[in-house]
């Protein structure tokens, strides 16, 4: 009882994180904000923890990959060549799965606003791989930079309007 108890709570601060989350004044809240009106239009806000579990994951991916590049740059100059190459290995294989977790992400933002006929909160990603593929890159789906660029844009969201900095800190 206790654990389902903390889950639920956990959950309702999550809520309320989204909701000031979606006070802030930027293109990207004020698509985030257009999917929560459609969700409880619908009776589905419950939902919400969706959106804020995706925009967090997104958040911290881009913090990891800036992390990341600093160790890489502190091993290159610290380690010797064998111990580097199995760290970069290592750095490289969590980047790489970092990344399959971050399209996802931008693949049920999008899918949740087409579900709920809203303005796609990633629709610059999908645009950019469409555009990729097009000109060749038949790759572009799973490892386009725009999914580094969108999760950027997410934690530079998080962390440069306030108060919804601190979803990213928890």
């Amino acid at each position: 009882m206790g654990l389902l108890f903390c889950l639920h709570e956990k959950r309702k601060e999550r809520f309320h994180e989204f909701l000031t989350l979606i006070s802030q004044n930027t293109l990207l809240t004020k698509k985030v904000a257009a999917l929560y009106e459609a969700m409880q239009k619908a009776g589905d806000s419950g939902l919400a923890f969706m959106v804020v579990d995706s925009l967090n994951s997104l958040a911290n991916y881009a913090s990891f990959l800036a992390e990341q590049e600093i160790l890489i740059q502190q091993a290159r100059i610290t380690m010797d060549a064998a111990s580097y190459r199995i760290f970069y290995h290592s750095v490289d294989s969590a980047r790489t799965s970092l990344l399959e977790n971050a399209a996802a992400n931008v693949a049920l933002l999008n899918r949740l606003c087409k579900k709920y006929n809203t303005d796609q909160i990633a629709g610059n990603v999908a645009d950019a791989i469409e555009a990729e593929m097009n000109s060749g890159n038949m790759y572009s789906l799973a490892n386009s930079p725009a999914y580094t660029a969108f999760a950027k844009e997410v934690l530079n969201t998080y962390y440069t309007t306030g108060s919804a900095g601190s979803i990213c800190n928890k």
